[in-house]
């Protein structure tokens, strides 16, 4: 037979395991949420990959035009102010490429700095959650000790 005082401490273990399950499902949840971060950083990263393979392979259609055209109009591309104008150009493509990637790294790099801090939030979630169900269990059993023995 259970008296009063087991089933009163019966139920305060039930709290204190809710307490515990719920700073556990806090730190799944926030797992999910870093997951999620993670992988949109690696989206934005490839993006910029691409979008600097799209600027470059433009670019370099465009010079090649710009080279015929020269061509074309008796201008020799390998020497003089159209070298330097074809030099420019593929100077100027390149580091709108490099651009790109560089700002598709710094999305990136934000993306992962919050998911580090949703694993961080969710562990000290769980971490509190844990402190808090023994915070609770000691006082209850001082309660019911105390209660017990007056």
């Amino acid at each position: 037979m259970c008296n009063a005082s087991t089933l009163g401490l019966m139920f305060l273990g039930v709290n204190e395991a809710r307490t515990i399950a719920q700073g556990e499902q806090q730190n799944r949840i926030a797992k999910f949420r870093a997951a999620v971060q993670n992988r949109q950083a690696d989206r934005v990263r490839q993006e910029a990959s691409a979008q600097a393979a799209n600027i470059r392979r433009q670019r370099g259609r465009e010079a090649a035009h710009l080279r015929a055209r020269l061509a074309s109009s008796g201008i020799d591309p390998s020497y003089g102010a159209a070298l330097l104008s074809l030099e420019t150009f593929s100077g100027d493509s390149e580091l709108e490429a490099l651009t790109a990637i560089n700002q598709g790294e710094a999305r990136a790099f934000g993306a992962r700095a919050n998911a580090s801090e949703l694993l961080a939030g969710g562990r000290a979630a769980q971490q509190k959650a844990l402190l808090d169900a023994g915070t609770m269990a000691g006082q209850n059993f001082a309660k019911f000790y105390s209660a017990g023995t007056a």
